[in-house]
């Protein structure tokens, strides 16, 4: 059985590049073939606004208790009684809480003090609003719940970030898998073909050399 060696490797880059043009043409048609089949549908651009609640205390056993309090409670952020009572706040906008619901993401920082809720909408100052209602509606819920009143906003959400849109993944996406079909076969048809480019291949294989045919160009040995 034949040794993979460095030589084998730098080959099969060396055929990549004499490819290259192969590869670029591919990719190029994957590219045009995908924006062909995206030209039809509507960019899905969606922002993501941040707010986030931390814990307010003046003594130790306040402390533990509101970071216990942002971790016990982190379930209620997207529950239909936080969402429903953001929704109310919002009701001059039409959002129901089954759409705040699907907005809304949120996660706790490492040290339990500080919780960051995201709001997710096709139109910024929605995702804004939404992530400020349910931030407080949050804050009342959990006062109501457990009668802590030690939490509080830390910050109000006024921007958002633009996330990528779906149209466009799809066209990288379609530029990217002939570009890596291409440059697989052609590495697994140098890995398989059997073919033997270096004399210590037959060494590695235990086989024996009869001679070496040199490799001829127009006549003249290289």
């Amino acid at each position: 059985m034949s040794v993979f060696t460095t030589k084998d490797i730098g080959h099969i880059f060396a055929q990549l590049w004499r490819s290259k043009w192969i590869i670029l043409f591919i990719t190029l048609a994957g590219l045009l073939a995908g924006m062909a089949a995206t030209t039809d549908d509507e960019p899905d651009i969606r922002y993501r606004a941040t707010s986030s609640v931390c814990v307010t205390y003046t003594t130790y056993q306040e402390q533990m208790r509101g970071s216990s309090v942002i971790t016990s409670y982190s379930d209620l952020v997207t529950s239909s009684l936080v969402c429903g009572r953001a929704a109310e706040m919002l009701a001059d906008t039409g959002v129901l809480t089954s759409q705040i619901q699907r907005m809304i993401e949120n996660s706790v920082s490492g040290n339990s003090y500080v919780m960051f809720i995201n709001a997710t909408a096709q139109e910024p100052q929605l995702a804004i609003r939404v992530v400020n209602a349910v931030a407080q509606a949050f804050i009342e819920e959990v006062s109501t719940v457990s009668g802590n009143n030690s939490l509080q906003i830390l910050d109000v959400a006024y921007t958002t970030t633009t996330l990528a849109s779906a149209v466009s993944s799809k066209v990288i996406i379609a530029a990217l898998a002939p570009f890596c079909v291409v440059c697989a076969w052609i590495i697994l048809r140098e890995i398989f073909e059997g073919k033997v480019r270096f004399i210590s291949q037959c060494a590695a294989d235990q086989g024996e050399l009869f001679g070496i045919l040199p490799d001829i160009d127009q006549g003249r040995p290289r």
